[in-house]
């Protein structure tokens, strides 16, 4: 069980799946001073399992997937697939873009819990 500093027990996990990014604004990518890791820095798919793996153990029950922008991770949808059995709860923070491309597979996943549209 994962235990924060003042006793309470983690279930929560968000997990930067890339730094990349498909749009550029000030928040996130500004002009100057952004340098991306190299592709053999991040964290691969077999970690990333892997170490999903070890927190479902250790009682995270969601997962909120960020980055930069998670759908420019081409593998996205097979981690996701991946990602079933191990957590009940599985929400992405995304800006929207490439979701065309991968609408009908991740929805197909349950990773929108049935709504497509965002809370109010």
């Amino acid at each position: 069980m994962l235990i924060d500093q003042h006793n309470r027990q983690l279930t929560y996990l968000r997990l930067v799946v890339t730094d990349r990014r498909n749009l550029r604004c000030r928040y996130c990518m500004p002009e100057e001073g952004m340098a991306f890791a190299p592709r053999e820095a991040l964290v691969n798919y077999d970690e990333i399992l892997y170490l999903c793996g070890v927190l479902a153990e250790m009682g995270v029950t969601k997962v909120r997937l960020t980055g930069g922008e998670p759908l420019v991770r081409r593998d996205l949808p097979v981690l996701v697939g991946d990602w079933e059995n191990l957590f009940p709860r599985l929400a992405m923070s995304t800006n929207g873009i490439l979701l065309p491309r991968y609408l009908d597979e991740l929805a197909a996943l349950d990773l929108f819990e049935g709504r497509l549209t965002p809370p109010t």
